[in-house]
């Protein structure tokens, strides 16, 4: 606990320093790019920008990439809206040299070839955004980020900036995947809640919302088509080798296991023209629970996620459906909404191939539930009924 009152009381003295800071000769700013985490809002990697001068004995690194969970039910509540807010904060190197170790992961850093009045412009740029009135803003994951602030800045300086880019043209979607693996349950989410448009080519510039395509542009970017605007790259810290993925998070794995386990269950049905409505009401209200949090994410100001073919077979009706199976004066009256779930998964995957958006393998199995589940219903010599 001491050395988190110590952390913080070292934080606020060091935000003071800069009310009268002004770079000297010796002045550098650096990109650092710092590798992948382990929890979800660090997989990406982080960008942030570091300012060092010897004569003023000042190393501090300005992060776009702050924000606060001391409300949770509010940024879970602002994170699925799209509103979250993020600040500019500036702490000293060494407490994030430090930070960085303990989480295991790895800082690169990016020297860049300014001039001084360069570093001056930059340096002004960045205390001006850590006044208390400017250092919020609107997050946008894609389009305004820790790493997208690096880049702008860095254009605006240099308007003449070539990024000379050896990243591969890939949509938004693959982006995302090659940081989250193919099979994860976060994979599976971010799959289902982009919608058509995440399946579009990312432009050079744009591809730099990731911390990795940012240090890729700076490596080859030059000035004037002949200043480099790099000056050296320098390894701060290795990072540990990450620990391997649990089965449980093999949401593909998982969710076949979940489907044969319904088949199987289904075939047992058929057989004994018998329904268990149990099963039903399980399935459609874990897959209405979903729907409900796709739908709120397709109509929240997030990129990409409007239009989604996902919320015509994954909607909120599934919830009241699944609560209704359980009057069984009603269970009768219902036998045509299996059939409408059915036909909307099928006209969701035919959507999806002619809008050209991405079906991910993990979906596979729940879209052929909703079709093997409407299947009793509507045999002809399907006739009993559990009580």
């Amino acid at each position: 606990m001491k050395r988190i009152v110590l952390f913080f009381i070292l934080l606020l003295s060091f935000q003071g320093v800069f009310a009268k800071y002004t770079p000297s000769e010796s002045a550098r700013v650096s990109v650092l790019i710092c590798s992948p985490g382990q929890p979800i809002y660090s997989q990406f990697g982080h960008a942030a920008v570091r300012i060092q001068d010897t004569v003023a004995k000042l190393d501090a690194v300005f992060d776009y990439g702050t924000f606060d969970m001391s409300d949770v039910p509010q940024f879970v509540r602002n994170f699925l809206s799209g509103e979250t807010y993020y600040l500019l904060d500036a702490r000293p190197f060494d407490l994030t040299l430090w930070a960085y170790r303990y989480e295991g992961r790895g800082i690169q850093e990016y020297v860049l070839n300014l001039s001084h009045d360069e570093v001056r412009n930059i340096s002004d740029y960045l205390l001006k955004n850590l006044r208390p009135e400017n250092q919020q803003y609107l997050y946008n994951f894609f389009y305004d980020n820790c790493a997208t602030r690096i880049r702008d800045i860095l254009q605006n300086q240099f308007p003449d900036l070539q990024w000379n880019s050896t990243y591969q043209p890939k949509t938004w979607r693959e982006l995302i995947v090659k940081y989250m693996g193919t099979h994860s349950w976060e994979t599976f989410g971010a799959n289902m809640a982009l919608g058509v448009g995440a399946d579009k080519l990312a432009t050079t510039n744009e591809m730099m919302f990731l911390p990795d395509a940012l240090a890729d542009g700076c490596l080859h970017a030059k000035i004037n088509d002949t200043k480099p605007l790099l000056l050296e790259k320098k390894c701060l810290l290795e990072p540990l080798p990450q620990k391997a993925t649990s089965l449980w998070n093999n949401a593909t794995l998982l969710l076949w296991i979940f489907a044969a386990f319904i088949f199987i269950f289904t075939a047992i049905e058929l057989l004994k023209k018998k329904r268990f409505f149990v099963i039903d009401t399980v399935f459609f209200l874990l897959m209405g629970i979903f729907g409900c949090v796709l739908w709120i994410l397709s109509f929240s100001i997030h990129s990409f996620v409007f239009p989604n073919c996902n919320i015509l077979w994954l909607t909120p009706l599934h919830v009241f459906f699944a609560v209704a199976l359980c009057v069984p004066a009603l269970r009768k009256k219902l036998d045509w909404y299996f059939l409408f779930a059915a036909l909307a998964t099928l006209v969701a995957l035919a959507l999806a191939v002619i809008l050209g958006q991405y079906v991910p393998p993990t979906a596979i199995p729940l879209m052929l539930l909703f079709v093997a589940r409407a299947v009793p219903n509507f045999l002809p010599t399907f006739l009993s009924r559990e009580k």
